[in-house]
């Protein structure tokens, strides 16, 4: 019935005979390599104390999960992860943003909690010490791949530390997940090694749109 494989695989064998009465629908989820999947679609902007440019504080930390339900929904199969793509509303007060990092991993946990996941246990992706944004869709292109075995959560944290603070903070394309899937936490003073090393954050709904 519609909904209801019949069977999943790479290999069907039909145990009667098939002829032109026979009627089969056939859905791949399998995706061509270098085409971009999407989580979340929300309208939200995100300018708040959980954006990554958040500019109230110095430094500012993220911590988003993405379960594998949700990549395999997207149409995402293992294989290497080259980029991250978040949609900015607005740039916030500093452009570039100032020691930025990106790290990827994976996590048996499907939702977020206050204790971060050690960045030290993450794949370091991206380390710009002047990262410059830009309105709209923006790529951030991993300086090694990431290989994502195609069965496990996946972790995303993203920091930096501008050394200042003020202004109004930088807006990003959201929406909201249940169970929350995204940690953050931001501090005066720390540098950016400070603000990898902390160890607990806040929770929260909103999460990026992520491609």
């Amino acid at each position: 019935t519609d909904g209801t494989p019949i069977y999943e695989g790479s290999n069907f064998i039909s145990q009667t005979n098939v002829t032109q009465d026979r009627s089969f629908w056939l859905r791949s989820r399998k995706i061509s390599p270098n085409i971009d999947t999407q989580i979340g679609a929300g309208t939200v902007i995100d300018a708040g104390t959980s954006s990554f440019l958040y500019c109230t504080y110095e430094g500012v930390k993220n911590q988003y999960i993405f379960t594998v339900e949700e990549l395999a929904a997207s149409g995402l199969t293992g294989g290497p992860i080259t980029a991250l793509k978040f949609d900015i509303n607005s740039v916030g007060n500093y452009n570039p943003r100032l020691n930025f990092r990106i790290a990827i991993g994976t996590t048996t946990l499907s939702a977020a909690t206050t204790a971060y996941i050690p960045y030290t246990s993450l794949s370091e992706v991206i380390n710009n010490p002047a990262q410059q944004l830009n309105t709209g869709l923006m790529t951030f292109t991993f300086s090694t791949p990431f290989n994502w075995d195609g069965v496990s959560n996946i972790v995303v944290t993203v920091a930096s530390d501008n050394g200042d603070w003020g202004g109004s903070s930088g807006g990003v394309k959201s929406h909201t997940t249940s169970p929350s899937r995204n940690t953050y936490t931001y501090a005066d003073g720390l540098g950016i090694q400070g603000m990898l090393d902390r160890t607990s954050g806040t929770v929260t709904s909103t999460r990026p749109n992520t491609i």
